[in-house]
């Protein structure tokens, strides 16, 4: 689970699964939000204002290959996560990495989180991505969703 902070995605919470190959990411650990999938469902809670000033502002560094660095093709790419409520990304933060990704809202709808899931594409094609683990992160951003509501705790402090 991740937060915005500036241009990156901050890691708040980290479950690693039972596999012994892992992505070593630690909870304080900042990823570019431009090159993953939590950052970009984070990005689409942005107001038109800021997400024009990421934008503007942010250096859009191409980590690998695969990495989205035109500003008006990222623009366009959180327009549909926007619209489809998650974000998939294919090796473009690191070689061999896919991740899928649904943000978290308060009572009011505001994006204040996002939960993201990954696997190596030797273990899920995207069509997995999409199809197998995307439904089970929909079902758990929901509960998380509920659980704020019922607890009227205020992640914006």
């Amino acid at each position: 689970m991740g937060m915005l902070d500036g241009h990156d995605v901050v890691y708040v919470l980290r479950v690693a699964g039972p596999r012994i190959l892992t992505a070593s990411i630690s909870i304080g650990a900042r990823r570019p939000a431009h090159a993953t999938a939590l950052g970009r469902v984070l990005l689409t809670g942005l107001t038109t204002e800021h997400l024009d000033e990421y934008l503007q502002t942010v250096q859009l560094k191409k980590i690998q290959e695969a990495t989205l660095i035109d500003r008006d093709k990222l623009r366009t790419e959180l327009e549909l996560v926007s619209r489809q409520g998650y974000a998939l990304v294919d090796q473009e933060l690191e070689e061999g990495l896919r991740a899928v990704a649904a943000p978290i809202h308060d009572r009011t709808g505001r994006v204040i989180a996002a939960m993201t899931l990954s696997s190596h594409t030797s273990r899920r094609s995207m069509q997995d991505m999409e199809t197998i683990l995307l439904p089970q992160l929909l079902d758990t951003v929901r509960e998380i969703e509920i659980d704020l509501r019922v607890s009227g705790v205020d992640l914006r402090t």
